[in-house]
């Protein structure tokens, strides 16, 4: 009886939540099975199930979550030293969205990133709203609050899928509808990202879709988009992260003369930072553009080692910001020959707290606070005696650089 009574009201609760709702929302995805390095898209089907007209589109990608529990998402690590923060994006709207009329659908897609799939099965999941809000604009005295919620527009859900392995030939066939919305605009789908499915719109979702996996084959394809779009080139190739792709960045950095567009290459190669590239990335040093110059600093400390150590160690300047930037990616060379230049540098009085942190990062030992009037000096004696018993860690390892050891813990 206890149980009939329960379901009952569960059934009754859902039943009402029903009635009032204002959209229903169901969630499906693109197919049921993949090809290993296909673009993976969830649909959300949105019906105006009420009476009022509801505005759709001005939400952001984030609202809606996704995640494959089973996959590693290859989650951001600390890539300039664990005591320097990370950036996110911001939000977007729009003062006059479309709207949805009483009895109106319309299909929204996102797209899965940052993972690679090997084959197998996994479930997505999903969560998150429709973007739905109050539509006012035809009326001065309108029926709901631009505040109030709209009831339905939340969803949550997990589809089952599999990825299998295919060949190239397969590949070059999947990727044949995505190369034509990117270059046409025109979606077999009519689905909408943001605010309706327009060739500007549908060639930017193509677009990112073969730039989130990034297949080389299509290598020749996207460079012809180094003009026309960037951004896209630039990501696609920097994700393909093959010897031709960086030697593809590299050829567009050398021949443009659009200090934008170099810098924008610059950047998507330090973010690479192949060992490869030591010498291209150690030749732009030199203050000749200063945006530029940072993004080579930041390559060599990703390198790492002691040829890294060595061309950072030579660069002076007077500039605060530069000289902290450079104790940051000192830090992440993985290489104790930085300990040393570290040290040297500390007389830098308006950078001395960036050089504690990096020899923190380094080595997960507490350098300053030591109660000594000359540290440098301390420090130096310190690690002639002890260089031997000190571990150097890297920046994906900060879990001791937040809880550090007194230096003397280092002592043999």
């Amino acid at each position: 009886m206890v149980r009939i009574t329960t379901f009952l009201a569960m059934f009754a609760t859902v039943l009402a939540q029903g009635l009032t709702a204002q959209v229903s929302i169901s969630t499906r995805m693109s197919k049921q099975e993949y090809l290993a390095g296909e673009p993976i898209v969830l649909f959300i089907d949105v019906k105006n199930i009420g009476e009022d007209t509801v505005a759709y589109g001005s939400g952001c990608d984030f609202d809606i979550e996704m995640s494959v529990p089973e996959a590693d998402s290859g989650a951001w690590h600390h890539k300039e030293g664990c005591f320097t923060g990370q950036a996110f994006g911001g939000c977007w709207g729009i003062d006059h969205p479309p709207g949805l009329a009483s009895g109106q659908s319309i299909t929204f897609k996102r797209l899965l990133v940052g993972y690679q799939l090997d084959p197998g099965s996994y479930v997505l999941k999903t969560s998150g709203k429709a973007s739905m809000e109050w539509w006012q604009y035809s009326t001065t005295n309108p029926k709901h609050n631009f505040n109030d919620p709209v009831e339905g527009d939340h969803f949550s859900n997990e589809l089952p899928f599999q990825v299998r392995r295919g060949t190239e030939d397969e590949l070059r066939h999947i990727f044949e509808p995505w190369m034509e919305q990117a270059e046409t605009g025109k979606s077999p789908d009519n689905a909408v990202v943001r605010l309706w499915a327009g060739e500007q719109e549908v060639k930017e979702f193509a677009r990112n879709a073969i730039a989130e996996t990034a297949p080389p084959f299509l290598e020749e394809f996207v460079r012809k988009f180094a003009v026309e779009d960037a951004r896209f080139a630039i990501g696609a190739l920097r994700k393909m992260n093959t010897s031709t792709s960086r030697q593809a960045l590299v050829e567009l950095f050398e021949g443009s003369k659009d200090p934008e567009f170099r810098v924008q290459v610059m950047s998507a190669l330090a973010e690479i930072a192949d060992p490869d590239q030591v010498n291209f990335f150690a030749g732009l040093l030199t203050p000749q553009d200063a945006a530029i110059q940072e993004h080579a600093i930041r390559a060599m400390g990703r390198i790492g080692g002691w040829r890294a150590v060595q061309e950072l160690a030579r660069i002076q300047s007077d500039n605060d910001g530069l000289n902290e930037m450079i104790n940051n990616v000192l830090a992440i060379t993985r290489s104790g020959d930085a300990v040393p230049v570290l040290i040297e540098r500390y007389g830098n009085a308006t950078t001395q707290n960036g050089v504690c942190n990096a020899l923190t990062t380094l080595t997960h030992l507490t350098w300053c606070g030591s109660g000594y009037k000359n540290q440098a000096r301390h420090w130096k004696k310190f690690w002639r005696q002890h260089r031997a018993g000190i571990r150097i860690y890297g920046d994906d390892d900060c879990e001791g650089a937040f809880a550090p050891q007194p230096l003397g813990a280092a002592k043999d």
